[in-house]
């Protein structure tokens, strides 16, 4: 009976999208894949466009659908059919919206040629967001960048722990009065928000995390070797000149990286705020 009563619920709320969005008439497309945690990949599917009783752009999300085919003919075929299930017509699909992998973006033979192929008016651009995540990802490849996000991820897997987590909350009490950080946050391999954010805390509880490895340095067990290292690492000139310019760097990036999430934004705005970014960075390297 609940599962019944939840699917009622996701066809009642997918038909009030789906009025919307046809009395907009025109609209875009956005569909990215994920893996639930029972690692099967599934497709997140949405529409962009203008609500005319809101006066405003408007993204909603339809639904997840089961990909058991991830080929960009696969793909393709899952969203032109679930489209065609929901009664939306896709000769009013004037933009599609997906990140730049090649099964997604590939001129040739990529999901967004295929659909275009059969609506014309359905152009393909590239999620600017995630974009500039892939220009960072680049750019974090430096290897005292590299190495930097590396000793913060591993001394957060170090503190992942009961005792050592107790120790180190102990020592945010002692030595980060004003902090209103409990634990350090791990690295995020893809979303620069959650890196900056990762960052910005570590150096926040800088001095916490050095007074909890000199307490764990002095414990009877082989955590403290472990201990030695890591404040070695965190206390040298390239540790600290690498943690200082991800923290300053990202620091930019991280209002542009929410500001291209908001569902008001266009691409005009979008390289607009971006070329702003690229002048701050010039303007800093003269």
């Amino acid at each position: 009976i609940q599962n019944e009563v939840i699917s009622i619920i996701e066809r009642i709320i997918i038909d009030r999208r789906v009025h919307k969005l046809k009395k907009s008439t025109f609209f875009s497309i956005f569909a990215d894949e994920t893996s639930d945690r029972a690692n099967i990949e599934q497709l997140a599917i949405g529409v962009r466009y203008y609500d005319l009783k809101e006066n405003s752009v408007n993204e909603d999300f339809l639904k997840f659908v089961q990909i058991t085919d991830q080929t960009a003919l696969g793909i393709s075929s899952e969203i032109l059919t679930n489209f065609e299930e929901l009664g939306i017509n896709l000769k009013n699909c004037v933009g599609q919206g997906y990140d730049g992998a090649a099964v997604m973006s590939g001129q040739k033979s990529g999901v967004a040629k295929r659909i275009r192929d059969k609506y014309p008016s359905a152009i393909y651009v590239h999620c600017m967001s995630h974009s500039l995540n892939l220009v960072l990802t680049n750019s974090c490849n430096i290897a005292l960048l590299k190495n930097c996000n590396d000793t913060i991820k591993q001394i957060f897997n170090f503190f992942n722990s009961p005792k050592r987590q107790h120790t180190l909350s102990e020592s945010i009490e002692e030595k980060c009065l004003e902090s209103t950080k409990k634990k350090l946050k791990n690295v995020c391999p893809t979303r620069f928000i959650e890196r900056h954010q990762t960052t910005a805390t570590f150096l926040e509880l800088f001095d916490a995390v050095v007074y909890a490895l000199q307490e764990i340095i002095d414990w009877n067990d082989c955590t403290s070797h472990t201990a030695i290292g890591f404040l070695d690492s965190i206390l040298s000139f390239p540790f600290l000149i690498s943690l200082h310019t991800l923290d300053f760097a990202l620091s930019y990036t991280v209002g542009l990286s929410r500001y291209l999430q908001t569902s008001s934004i266009d691409l005009t705005q979008a390289i607009s705020s971006s070329a702003d970014i690229i002048d701050n960075f010039k303007e800093m390297e003269s």
